[in-house]
């Protein structure tokens, strides 16, 4: 993940690490429906904080929008 949280940005730092635990977590479980809850645990967390970085404006929605194909 390219954008991370500023020093200042408390909200931002837990859901990185919520980010970053469940995308290790996900990396660890074999196919199992264990690996399927926790890819549904990471997208909701994906989700929280690009929404947290749209509201906060550290990332905007043209920069987004640009990146996609």
């Amino acid at each position: 993940m390219a954008v991370k949280p500023l020093n200042k940005d408390k909200d931002g730092s837990v859901l990185d690490t919520n980010v970053t635990t469940l995308t290790t977590t996900v990396a660890n479980l074999g196919n199992s429906p264990a690996k399927f809850a926790a890819q549904a645990a990471l997208d909701q967390a994906q989700r929280e904080l690009v929404l947290h970085y749209l509201n906060n404006g550290r990332i905007t929605a043209a920069s987004v929008l640009s990146t996609l194909s």
